[in-house]
């Protein structure tokens, strides 16, 4: 948005000039009216984003969804997340928090995030998925959600066990690598949020 000068042009419009001011050199936003921001200060932001339809505001966990795949299936990856944050989610995804993660605990940055800090675990079971480290971390991390419904599988077909042997039993999405990925991870993403929006917690 700031790039496009979005925000720029419609801070010049009179009526928004005289509460807010874009500083494009900072590339800042600041509030030029003391009313306006009182009122943000004090408004019940998870009414108010839930009024306006966000779907990621009625739990107290950081992340709607962490996603849980091997390197392989980075791109497929990449297009789910994309769809999802689409949708309105908050979705952990490495690549974006890499700079959270520089010069500390891998593990103990990762491990929390998977066992309770999102309300699902979407994992992505391609063919390289139980021959990594980092995926049986992060397996061995969600485990105990699996048996509270709290883990989608995202299966590639042709692929029959997964790393724990516990989520044979369970509904699973299938998702074809040799196919188009773009249009799958739409599908697979609308079929997630109905889930989330099915549940609470």
């Amino acid at each position: 948005m700031l790039d496009e000068g979005v925000l720029g042009k419609l801070t010049r419009r009179g009526d928004i000039a005289e509460l807010l001011y874009f500083d494009p050199v900072r590339a800042t936003l600041s509030i030029e009216d003391p009313l306006l921001a009182f009122y943000l200060r004090n408004l019940d932001w998870p009414a108010f984003l839930h009024e306006v339809g966000f779907a990621n505001v009625d739990h107290d966990r950081e992340y709607d969804v962490a996603l849980s795949f091997a390197a392989e299936d980075r791109e497929f990856a990449e297009f789910l997340v994309a769809e999802l944050r689409e949708l309105g989610y908050a979705v952990f995804y490495d690549r974006s928090e890499q700079h959270e993660m520089l010069a500390g605990s891998m593990e103990d940055y990762l491990g929390p995030i998977y066992a309770s800090g999102s309300r699902y675990v979407v994992v992505l079971l391609g063919p390289a998925y139980g021959a990594r480290r980092w995926t049986m971390f992060e397996a061995s991390s969600y485990r105990d959600r699996i048996d509270t419904g709290h883990v989608i599988p995202v299966r590639a077909n042709g692929m029959v066990a997964d790393p724990l042997h516990r989520m044979s039993d369970i509904g699973t999405i299938v998702f074809n690598p040799k196919l188009s990925l773009w249009p799958q991870a739409k599908e697979i993403a609308v079929l997630i949020s109905r889930r989330l929006t099915s549940t609470r917690g």
